[in-house]
């Protein structure tokens, strides 16, 4: 339809009020039974998403995406985005004076997990990261990136810090800690940096196969503000992290 087409038909829809407003199937026979031949329809048969006939070619998929882009990027976009942003601001937000309680965020906090362990979700981080390394990242600069940012991006290290976070209950391990802040942080007891310079480590596949840089053993739970504490006084809380970590050992 034509933007005039559009613009008749809510004209002449102008104070009208539509047959089916504030009804529904439980109190309208009509609605009631669309609903009932809709679902006969649809039986037996795939859904939209799982459908072969929603599998749109590359093609398409590549004019969809152009197509988003400059209608989101035009001023009319623009000038939605702010009218979205005004709406949602300040006591207009549904969420505005609003806190979650600590079983909610549980409950986000393990659906979250849940997903990112499922094996689509693994393969597909496996296939951004190798899309996006070296000179095919946008923010490539020609390798200047130090060696020890370059290990800390590895699925490796991901995988250690969830294995510690899983293992300390997400929750920070340093004795007296009541901060409510909930980031939290893998700390290396043996330094990180220590350890890449006494194994002479100097290329990505040496650290991926250094066994004591990804033990779990090796590795401690803490907030923002208990690992700032520790950062430059790694070696007088090294005895008191290995205890705690022994403990769960046993």
């Amino acid at each position: 339809m034509n933007d005039e087409t559009k613009k008749k038909i809510s004209e002449s829809m102008k104070g009208k009020i539509p047959w089916n407003k504030g009804l529904t199937k439980e109190t309208n026979n009509i609605l009631k039974k669309m609903a009932k031949e809709s679902s006969q329809r649809k039986k037996g048969k795939p859904s939209g998403v799982e459908g072969k006939h929603w599998k749109l070619s590359k093609e398409t998929r590549k004019k969809q995406c152009i197509a988003q882009q400059k209608n989101w990027s035009s001023k009319e976009g623009l000038k939605r985005i702010k009218k979205f942003r005004k709406i949602n601001l300040g006591k207009n937000n549904p969420m505005f004076g609003k806190k979650k309680s600590d079983e909610t965020k549980d409950k986000h906090r393990k659906s979250s997990l849940k997903m990112w362990k499922t094996k689509d979700m693994t393969e597909r981080n496996k296939k951004i990261s190798k899309a996006l390394k070296g000179s095919k990242n946008g923010s490539w600069k020609g390798g200047i990136t130090p060696f020890t940012c370059k290990v800390r991006d590895l699925l490796e290290y991901t995988n250690w810090r969830m294995k510690i976070f899983e293992r300390d209950n997400f929750t920070c391990q340093m004795p007296g800690c009541n901060n409510s802040d909930k980031y939290i942080e893998a700390h290396h007891i043996i330094l990180f940096s220590k350890i890449i310079k006494e194994k002479n480590i100097k290329f990505i596949k040496d650290a991926i196969n250094c066994k004591q840089l990804w033990d779990i053993k090796n590795g401690i739970t803490l907030c923002k503000k208990c690992h700032r504490k520790v950062t430059g006084n790694e070696n007088l809380y090294q005895l008191l992290f290995n205890e705690i970590v022994k403990k769960y050992e046993k």
